[in-house]
């Protein structure tokens, strides 16, 4: 070792002469032919390509605005702005730097907050990793994953006891504002058995960041996961780029054989940030291009399994515009990406029944084949009565039942109180998954109430 030290070679210019290397002494460059609203079209820089970074020079000596080459015409190219367009003017010079978005990958992400761009807002330094990681997803073939079998524990006992979700698995949560979804997220990475969560907040509320970073995930929780932050007011590239770089961040630590859960709230905002990117392009529904749903269906595709044993489960939470209204367009599409939904019900909400979960409307695909027998027969005969009693109840309420006029039913009342005691669960509660089986199974051996009791 010592021999080998002092006969060694050392060339200390040599790092210097390789940056020199790569730097392009002709800057190519292009001028603004016009902005129109967001978008800023340009004539170049030539040799210039989809998805490049360019930087257009600010008046006031403000320096230049990095955006996103998104697609061209001849030499006309459309750029979309990854910060504000005050102070473009006219003819302004546009460079090429012959970059694009990317996330520096590494352990060190553990624990820090990231905006859309991947650089850190949570004031903690710099974020220095010896890997860099592209935004766009790597092309992946569908015999390279393995299928889903193993459980993963959300410590959610509606989820965990009647939707039971595998490590790999794409899951919708659907419902309206306000009924409960960043913090029935925020529960499932708190007590979780996953080893890293990986939040994208797309599109959210300045305010609701640190609401959900110190109320609903918590100190500890954070020490394992990674937040991307792209508020409301941020540029609609940065919202996509947002996503993008969660899935990324996503795979490094799947590809490191680790338990991933991908937490995306909302992918109705990505779909709509998506539709002010597709200038130009023919619309096929409600201002949708069909170029919007392709890239919807690629980002959730990047979750999933993989055979050196990591995985990539996803929570995708899904906005509709009313109570119940599953045919909205993104949800309509969203649901044939999946593998499962969860529906939140503003009723429930509205009778303190949280997490609001409607079961009957629920379903996860693969439960069936991840579970044990028993646990699938318990969970299914809940789910019987809790929908018998949802058919009924109106009935019920007023006193028009007659008892005895169907078994089930009869059943369904008896065991209400216990089904809800089962499915209501307050944030800072967690449940095991033996726990959840065990109180599964206690619902149904309980005795029913004889006539006497009424």
């Amino acid at each position: 070792m010592i021999e080998k030290k002092f006969t060694e070679h050392i060339d200390p210019i040599s790092k210097y002469l390789n940056v020199v290397e790569k730097i392009e002494p002709i800057r190519k460059s292009g001028v603004v032919v016009s902005v129109v609203g967001n978008v800023i079209y340009s004539q170049g820089p030539p040799d210039s390509k989809v998805g490049e970074i360019l930087e257009v020079e600010r008046g006031n000596d403000k320096g230049y605005l990095p955006c996103v080459l998104v697609g061209f015409k001849d030499q006309l190219y459309t750029l979309m702005p990854l910060g504000d367009t005050q102070e473009i003017f006219p003819k302004a010079f546009v460079f090429s730097s012959g970059r694009k978005i990317t996330l520096n990958a590494g352990e060190e992400l553990m624990g820090r907050v990231l905006n859309g761009l991947g650089k850190p807002i949570d004031g903690k330094g710099l974020l220095i990793t010896k890997e860099e990681r592209s935004s766009e997803p790597k092309s992946l073939n569908p015999l390279d994953r393995p299928p889903i079998t193993q459980i993963l524990e959300t410590g959610v006992r509606a989820i965990d006891g009647m939707l039971t979700v595998g490590r790999g698995q794409r899951v919708g949560i659907f419902s309206g504002s306000g009924v409960g979804k960043s913090s029935l997220l925020g529960m499932i990475a708190r007590y979780t058995n996953a080893d890293v969560n990986v939040v994208a907040l797309i599109g959210e509320r300045g305010r609701e960041v640190n609401e959900f970073l110190n109320v609903e995930l918590g100190k500890e929780a954070l020490q394992k996961s990674v937040i991307f932050v792209s508020t409301s007011d941020s540029s609609k590239m940065e919202q996509v780029s947002c996503a993008h770089l969660a899935c990324s961040a996503a795979e490094y630590f799947r590809d490191l054989g680790k338990s991933v859960n991908l937490y995306m709230d909302s992918l109705t905002r990505y779909a709509e940030a998506l539709r002010e990117l597709s200038i130009g392009e023919p619309v096929v529904t409600k201002g949708y291009a069909s170029s919007v749903f392709t890239k919807m269906a690629r980002l959730v595709e990047r979750a999933g399994t993989a055979y050196n044993g990591g995985s990539i489960t996803g929570f995708y939470t899904v906005l509709t515009d009313a109570e119940d209204d599953m045919d909205d367009i993104v949800a309509d599409k969203v649901r044939g990406f999946i593998d499962g939904h969860i529906v939140l019900s503003r009723k429930l909400a509205e009778k303190s029944h949280y997490p609001a979960i409607d079961v009957p409307a629920s379903l996860s695909r693969l439960m069936q084949k991840i579970v044990n027998e028993d646990h699938y027969m318990h969970s299914s005969l809940v789910r019987e009565l809790i929908s018998k009693y949802k058919s009924s109840e109106d009935i019920i309420l007023l006193n028009a039942y007659a008892r005895g006029a169907d078994p089930k039913i009869d059943m369904a009342i008896d065991k209400k109180e216990m089904i809800d005691e089962f499915l209501i669960q307050r944030i800072e509660q967690k449940a095991t998954f033996r726990e959840t089986t065990s109180r599964l199974a206690e619902i149904l051996r309980s005795q029913s109430k004889s006539d006497d009791d009424y």
